[in-house]
């Protein structure tokens, strides 16, 4: 979106700059089942994303109105995402030197992490995605540096699995580990760090560079591989191995992202999952012997430039400059929403941050539990303390559950699909946005409930949910309680399991 074009009304404007997942369709919802604009619903499908609360249209309403008003847009969009890197540097005390780019999606963060890694030679790059069902649909492509949308956030158009930059893409070679077996149950962290070893091994044996992503919280909660595999390959192989920590699902402690940037490791995060804001905004934290300052890159592969704007990278990255200029309004607006919900979010104690989530975990087992057709999967569990980064609070905050016919046939994913839509249409007054189904093994499908910032934020401050916030907890689980009630009435809706 070009700086001209601040004459769009705000819901062009803020879903611009992104690919086709954030156009809305006929009904205003997006493909995830969330709109552009604030929307009367039960928001508990931030682990794929959610609709914006008023707090953040608010906000970015009001980056809008600085833009519209601006003499020098240039300038406003450069001073207005710095905003946003300060508030993200503040809040997760992140150091002075490590840069952060801003991006339109975590999608897209993946090219640039490659092209940061890859550099000016032209050594083979093997990328190594861990978890690859339970992590961004499309990742694998953005990671091959192929395009993964018919649209790019320039706003041109786009095969998806096309090479956006031959060259690079030719130099990438990915490798997909998966953290499930078949029948989609977590597999060993011994396996999984077995596996992820013999493929650097490989890597490394025939000159190449590697670049392994460790996700901290998957779709469905996984973390893996283990931090001590990281470090041992961190500290045996040096400079051919690179490390980048999935937090894209922003439920990690805030103290652990700049213990993955100590270790030298990138990181990815965005603000629009577990935050809350707007689908989509996406972040990449670069450690210093990373960044172009340091590794004299001077210029990023052509085609990059449909993808990221100047004034979205760090000021000190301008030299690698990109093919052509232009202002991503989109993600101004975005991440101005998005930084609002993680100033509210980190404005709430962390007491009353962990006794909420403690009750929503405990909420969901109570009302899950107990129905003959909804099975709660079980949880990843880490034995080890220094396996994994923290979270971002004591208990779990994404459930996955399957669903089974009256017969005890679990409903596939098209299933789970047509009960997502019916459960996120008004019934009885209320509408539920849950994290849309994801396949979990080869034939099994799940459906997730997923706590977020802003019902955190709600329950802790919002008087007309409750007078205390005992009251306002109860509210929450008499909300679960609600959605179980539906899910097992639906669960035997011939419409739901075969449509008319």
């Amino acid at each position: 979106m070009l700086s001209h074009g601040l004459e769009e009304s705000f819901g062009r404007l803020i879903a611009s700059g992104c690919d086709q997942r954030l156009i809305p369709g006929v009904d205003g919802l997006n493909p995830y089942g969330a709109s552009i604009l604030p929307r009367r619903a039960i928001s508990l499908g931030s682990c794929s994303c959610s609709s914006p609360t008023d707090r953040a249209t608010q906000a970015a309403r009001r980056a809008l109105d600085l833009l519209r008003r601006s003499s020098n847009v240039d300038h406003t969009v450069a001073k207005t995402q710095e905003g946003a890197r300060k508030t993200l540097r503040e809040t997760f005390e992140i150091a002075p030197e490590i840069d952060i780019a801003l991006t339109p999606s975590g999608t897209d963060l993946e090219m640039l992490a490659v092209a940061l890694v890859a550099g000016k030679d032209d050594r083979e790059l093997v990328n190594v995605i861990v978890g690859p069902r339970e992590v961004g649909s499309g990742t694998c492509n953005a990671a091959s540096i192929r395009h993964y949308s018919t649209r790019l956030p320039r706003g041109g158009k786009a095969t998806p699995g096309s090479a956006i930059n031959d060259a690079l893409a030719a130099r990438v070679t990915l490798h997909q580990v998966d953290i499930r077996d078949q029948h989609g149950e977590i597999l060993l962290p011994l396996e999984i760090d077995g596996a992820v070893t013999d493929i650097v091994i490989d890597a490394v044996s025939r000159g190449a560079r590697v670049l392994v992503h460790t996700v901290a919280h998957s779709k469905t909660g996984i973390h893996a591989p283990t931090l001590p595999l990281m470090e041992r390959l961190t500290q045996t192989i040096g400079n051919d191995f690179v490390g980048i920590v999935d937090a894209a699902q922003g439920r990690v402690a805030r103290e652990a992202y700049q213990t993955a940037l100590d270790r030298g490791w990138m990181v990815s995060f965005t603000g629009s999952k577990f935050f809350g804001g707007p689908p989509f905004a996406g972040a990449l934290f670069v450690p210093p012997h990373l960044s172009p300052a340091t590794t004299g890159l001077d210029q990023l592969p052509a085609g990059f430039e449909d993808y990221f704007s100047r004034r979205d990278l760090p000021e000190s990255w301008f030299p690698v400059g990109l093919a052509e200029d232009w202002n991503n309004v989109g993600s101004v607006l975005r991440w101005a929403a998005a930084t609002a919900e993680i100033k509210a979010y980190f404005g709430v104690d962390r007491t009353t941050r962990n006794k909420i989530a403690k009750a929503f975990a405990q909420a969901v087992h109570d009302c899950f539990d107990i129905l003959p057709n909804v099975q709660l999967v079980k949880e990843f569990v880490c034995h080890d303390a220094d396996g994994i980064l923290p979270g971002i609070v004591l208990s779990p905050t994404v459930f996955s559950f399957e669903v089974t016919d009256d017969a005890g046939d679990r409903l596939d994913r098209d299933a789970l699909k047509r009960l997502h839509k019916t459960l996120n249409t008004e019934i009885d007054g209320m509408r539920f946005h849950l994290g849309q189904p994801v396949m979990i093994g080869q034939n099994r499908a799940v459906l997730r409930v997923a706590l977020g910032a802003p019902l955190v934020v709600d329950v802790a401050r919002e008087r007309s949910l409750g007078d205390s916030l005992d009251d306002r907890i109860g509210w929450m689980h008499n909300m679960l309680e609600q959605l179980s009630h539906q899910v097992q009435r639906l669960a035997t809706s011939a419409d739901i399991k075969q449509p008319s």
